[in-house]
């Protein structure tokens, strides 16, 4: 059976679920998503009458119970116990204003490939950045020690509420900077404490003594969340290159954070981007990709350049 006549069946059975046990005028609708690097998931809402804000889950996440054999049933059963806790766990957001002054502290951008997000680009508000990565705009609803609840800045959200796009995004990237901040991690310290974020210091405001044991480096943000855009600070790249004293590669390992290698301890750049292009394929969660790319600050020419491409093409691509 071909995967869209999986999901009619889950759906027909989710239907059939909420008649028994929710309130008639309860609706499900099934929508297609595109998720962050173009990933089109299959959602499906609950429509609630005088809500705007509906749980939301995606069918891919039950095929392997199907395709185990597990009853379509009791994936429905399972299905509705997610959109109960979702319903009763989720910050309100039906009457979350979108008016520009009502979410200019909650703006934050994140960094993603343009080229793996190209359709999902078309409709976002975003900022080209260096080297073929972009900044999308979100707005962050609610935030605590087990992550987040975001959405992103539209481009018809931007002209419905006629908001100064520019200004947007410097409000957006000077929130970032200030809510998360940086930090940099030897990869010895990674193992031993478990995290990425917890320990290490701020690059832009610590000293930091460079080990000539260590060859490895996490750089991120305090939460560990969506991590990555930190080395798109401003000064951040020269001053891990002071810190290091040496010009460095850098590994996109994912949206969370980057390794950084001092580039005399290096091993060959193929080396390097095939460790990257194996984690992507074995280890790293589609959504998570960050690009399969490795880059190399240049401390001689104070920036970040893809090693083997023209250095005006590496510079200058970014999304259109």
């Amino acid at each position: 059976m071909d995967k869209e006549r999986i999901f009619e069946e889950i759906i027909e059975a989710v239907k059939n679920e909420i008649t028994q046990t929710l309130r008639d005028h309860i609706t499900v609708e099934m929508r297609e998503v595109i998720k962050t690097n173009d990933e089109k998931l299959h959602g499906i809402n609950l429509r609630i009458p005088g809500h705007d804000a509906v749980p939301t889950i995606y069918l891919e996440d039950f095929l392997k119970d199907y395709e185990s054999g597990r009853p379509v049933k009791e994936i429905a059963q399972a299905a509705m116990d997610i959109m109960r806790e979702g319903m009763n766990s989720a910050p309100c957001t039906d009457n979350i204003s979108l008016r520009y002054e009502d979410i200019e502290d909650k703006l934050v951008l994140q960094v993603v490939e343009a080229e793996r997000n190209r359709e999902r680009l078309k409709d976002l508000v975003y900022r080209p950045a260096e080297n073929g990565f972009v900044m999308v705009a979100y707005v962050v609803v609610e935030e605590n020690e087990n992550g987040n609840m975001r959405f992103a800045v539209r481009k018809d959200m931007a002209e419905n509420y006629n908001y100064d796009v520019d200004k947007l995004l410097d409000k957006a990237a000077a929130n970032t900077q200030e809510r998360y901040q940086p930090v940099l991690k030897d990869m010895g310290s990674v193992i031993l404490s478990g995290s990425c974020a917890l320990g290490g210091i701020n690059p832009l405001k610590d000293d930091y003594t460079v080990s000539p044991d260590e060859v490895m480096y996490i750089l991120t943000n305090e939460n560990g969340l969506n991590g990555a855009g930190v080395l798109f600070y401003p000064d951040m790249q020269k001053r891990i290159g002071e810190i290091l004293d040496d010009s460095y590669y850098v590994l996109p390992s994912s949206l969370h954070e980057v390794i950084i290698m001092p580039a005399k301890s290096s091993p060959d750049i193929r080396v390097l981007e095939a460790m990257v292009k194996d984690a992507n394929r074995t280890v790293v969660e589609s959504q998570d990709i960050l690009s399969d790319r490795v880059f190399m600050f240049d401390r001689e020419k104070n920036r970040m350049i893809e090693p083997g491409m023209p250095e005006r093409h590496a510079s200058e691509r970014s999304a259109r």
